[in-house]
């Protein structure tokens, strides 16, 4: 027999029969008016002592039942909680060959087993979502992130599936809701830049830009968010030139051309914004700049167009001297070099223009802007200096063989490996 038991009753009833011997009065019981008990007074005292030792041992004996209960559960829950796991796992298998009812047939398993188990929800998730079923993608979401408030993650995922259900205001409402008090996460301000640009609120989505880029990142994932930060400025600025806010897309696409430096497109609308502004020698530093950085024959084009109109001389030479000081900058590149000896062509300045082919036939083919239609390009021009030289005969034979040539470029070779030749291909 253990201690406590013992002590809890031989104590008592020993002090008890001590008191009996020593003290022989009475107690009186009353039940009610006419209902009394007069017991010896160390029996009132047994009495007492023995109901506030079964109450002590009941006590004992609840706290012990209490722990073994408590004790039985968390081990149900850690097995319910390692099925849980396990049918995830084959849920995660069944997705991989394929399967997807049986896999999601699987999660929901794993979800009954263990309701605290965030990847079960978005493994259902992401299968009803495959599955075509949103609504029940948005159920599974919901619960994710009701159980996960503070995840980045559930309130993307949760947003995606209701911007896909054309609820996107409250897709807008629970991206809003994870940021509040300025602990936007990235993966929250990608989301809403997106809903914002896909909704065409372009000043909305430049503010989630900036945050954005303010926020920071991995090298990878800060080289992506420039590049779309650039779309969404480009996009804007668009925007703010239709409304003639030229000044303001010119703020816009300065700051798109430095997250997006080598980005043909905005540094041709920078140039244009300039122009639009009223200054056009910023919009031709600002193609320069373009053709500098990223290449490309339309800041060319708009170079040698800024010398207009082309009604002497003088205007052809200008343009052409300005390519070929941008020739400068890039001189791997034919393009400046055809495209002068075009202008020079243009304002009789035959040998200054051959000299210029020349330089660019003597490039590598393969650089930058060499090859295919720019060679093509560069034979014509060497035929039409011929013919303006007065030489008829080598600027027909020139002309022909860049003729064939053209033609072997659209026809390629037949299966025999023999040359389609063009009239043979028109005059059937």
């Amino acid at each position: 027999m253990r201690l406590r038991p013992l002590l809890a009753f031989a104590a008592p009833l020993a002090l008890i029969l001590y008191l009996l011997h020593y003290n022989r009065g009475f107690v009186s019981l009353r039940f009610s008016e006419g209902w009394e008990v007069r017991v010896p007074l160390a029996i009132a005292l047994m009495g007492a002592a023995l109901a506030g030792a079964l109450a002590a041992a009941l006590l004992g004996w609840g706290e012990a039942a209490l722990r073994g209960l408590a004790a039985w559960r968390e081990r149900r829950r850690a097995r319910r909680r390692e099925q849980a796991r396990g049918s995830l796992a084959r849920a995660q298998r069944a997705r991989a060959q394929g399967r997807t009812q049986r896999a999601l047939r699987l999660a929901r398993r794993a979800i009954r087993l263990d309701p605290e188990l965030p990847s079960a929800f978005s493994l259902a998730a992401d299968l009803a979502a495959e599955a075509g079923n949103l609504e029940e993608a948005i159920r599974w979401n919901s619960r994710l992130y009701a159980l996960w408030p503070d995840s980045p993650e559930a309130a993307v995922r949760l947003s995606g599936n209701l911007q896909a259900t054309g609820q996107a205001g409250e897709a807008e409402r629970v991206l809003a809701q994870s940021g509040e008090g300025g602990r936007s996460h990235p993966a929250v301000l990608r989301k809403l830049r997106d809903l914002f640009a896909a909704a065409g609120r372009w000043e909305e989505a430049v503010q989630a830009c900036e945050k954005l880029l303010r926020a920071g990142g991995s090298p990878a994932g800060r080289e992506d968010d420039a590049r779309r930060a650039a779309e969404v400025f480009l996009a804007a600025a668009d925007g703010r030139l239709a409304r003639s806010d030229a000044w303001g897309a010119v703020s816009l696409l300065e700051d798109a051309a430095r997250h997006a430096p080598s980005s043909r497109e905005v540094r041709l609308r920078l140039g244009e914004a300039y122009a639009a502004a009223g200054k056009p020698k910023r919009a031709l530093r600002a193609w320069e700049a373009g053709y500098r950085e990223a290449g490309g024959e339309e800041f060319l084009r708009r170079l040698a167009a800024s010398h207009g109109p082309f009604d002497s001389e003088s205007a052809f030479r200008q343009a052409a001297s300005h390519l070929l000081s941008a020739a400068r900058s890039r001189p791997r590149d034919l393009a400046p070099l055809v495209m002068a000896s075009a202008l020079l062509l243009e304002a009789g300045r035959t040998g200054e223009a051959v000299q210029r082919l020349e330089e660019a036939s003597a490039l590598d083919p393969a650089g930058e802007g060499g090859g295919g239609w720019m060679e093509m390009a560069i034979r014509l021009l060497e035929a039409r200096a011929k013919l303006e030289g007065g030489d008829r005969l080598a600027a027909e034979a020139a002309f022909r063989r860049v003729a064939q040539e053209t033609g072997w470029m659209l026809l390629g070779e037949s299966p025999s490996g023999a040359v389609v030749k063009p009239y043979d291909v028109f005059s059937a």
